[in-house]
C-alpha cells in the first residue's frame, strides 16, 4: 500500500501535466529502504494512467559508461501497471 507523500506526488504531477515552472527532470534519491523504489513505482503508474509510455531501466543491470546510454533500446514494451 502506498502512503504520503503527497509533495512529491504533487511534484511529479506537475511535471506530467507541463504546468508551467514544473521541473523537467525529477532526481530521485536517499538512504537505502525510505522508499524511493515504491516512489518511481508509483510514478510509473500514474505516468501510464495519463497515457504516457514509460521505460524502465534497472541501474543495477546496466554499465555505467557512455556507451551503455547511447543509442536507442533494442525493444520497448512496457509493463502493466503495478497495484
Amino acid at each position: 500500500m502506498f502512503t504520503g507523500r503527497t509533495a512529491e506526488l504533487a511534484v511529479f504531477r506537475a511535471a506530467l501535466a507541463g504546468d508551467e515552472g514544473a521541473p523537467a527532470v525529477l532526481f530521485v534519491h536517499g538512504p537505502g529502504g525510505i522508499g524511493k523504489s515504491m516512489l518511481l513505482r508509483r510514478f510509473a503508474a500514474e505516468a501510464r494512467a495519463a497515457g504516457r509510455q514509460v521505460l524502465e531501466i534497472d541501474g543495477r543491470i546496466v554499465q555505467p559508461t557512455p556507451e551503455a546510454s547511447n543509442g536507442r533500446p533494442r525493444r520497448l514494451s512496457p509493463r502493466p501497471a503495478r497495484s
